[in-house]
């Protein structure tokens, strides 16, 4: 049995303090099935592995995958391949899903964190309805698309729009986030930019994270960064973080220095997703 059909056979669990997208096999590339729900780990590998070769139409699928009753597949791994590798045109679905969806929780949850990673600021009102939706008495697991939304919206490493103890209500805090996205469409030219942590979206600037004094040693989830750098790069992270994944500043420095030197650094263009090097469309 090969190494890519025996991993189709373990569900995908992505881990940003260990080996991210390089815990997953590259090679040999997975044909992609023209049923790919009756294989969803294995479809979700084909997508991956063409998605870093440039080729990103099968991550379309991606949403079509999960809950299906042949094998699970984790949301979030779901949720991270869409928001690194998805197509512009795919994030109407997942908007409209989540604008609909007040049953099944966690995979809201999922899709506003893939909605997030895109960074569309048009779509902050969309995460906020999400958040007031699921506000319920038995938990406040919500509150991590307020951690989302901060990560779209505002450059401070320790946000005001993470949760909601700057606010009397949410009503406040929807002002204030609104109020806030506005000035930033004012300054960027529209609601269409796509941001990362409240400027246009930057491989360099998140390899720059890394390096400088607000970075690492201020930086209060550096495997949130060290996924969006891998991702948009396809640099191998894993030095970044020991086998107890516990963050190493200076391994993180160094593989960001060594990026910024190289002449592949000029190639990316700031308000442009890449995945692996390759523009997503």
């Amino acid at each position: 049995m090969s190494r890519s059909s025996k991993a189709a056979k373990t569900p995908l669990w992505l881990n940003w303090e260990g080996r991210g997208y390089f815990g997953v096999p590259h090679e040999p590339v997975t044909p992609f099935d023209q049923e790919p729900h009756k294989q969803p780990t294995r479809a979700w590998m084909s997508a991956f592995q063409h998605a870093c070769r440039g080729e990103f139409r099968f991550v379309d699928q991606i949403p079509k995958l999960v809950d299906q009753e042949h094998e699970y597949i984790p949301y979030n791994t779901c949720a991270d391949l869409l928001g690194d590798a998805g197509r512009s045109s795919l994030f109407e679905e997942l908007v409209e899903y989540i604008a609909r969806n007040h049953v099944n929780y966690e995979l809201t949850y999922s899709w506003c964190h893939a909605v997030a990673i895109r960074g569309r600021l048009g779509d902050i009102p969309t995460l906020i309805d999400a958040y007031e939706a699921n506000i319920s008495d038995i938990d406040d697991d919500n509150d991590i698309i307020l951690m989302f939304i901060a990560q779209v919206i505002d450059e401070a490493e320790l946000s005001k729009f993470d949760d909601l103890d700057s606010f009397a209500n949410v009503s406040e805090y929807r002002a204030c986030a609104l109020e806030h996205c506005k000035s930033l469409a004012e300054r960027y030219g529209g609601e269409d930019i796509l941001l990362w942590r409240g400027q246009p979206t930057s491989v360099r600037r998140m390899a720059r994270m890394f390096i400088e004094p607000a970075g690492p040693l201020g930086m209060s989830l550096p495997s949130w960064t060290r996924h969006r750098f891998e991702a948009s790069t396809g640099i191998d992270c894993t030095a970044m973080f020991d086998r107890r994944g516990v963050f190493k500043p200076l391994a993180a420095a160094a593989i960001a220095e060594a990026f910024l030197d190289s002449p592949a650094a000029a190639q990316y263009r700031d308000g442009v997703r890449y995945f692996f090097g390759h523009p997503v469309p």
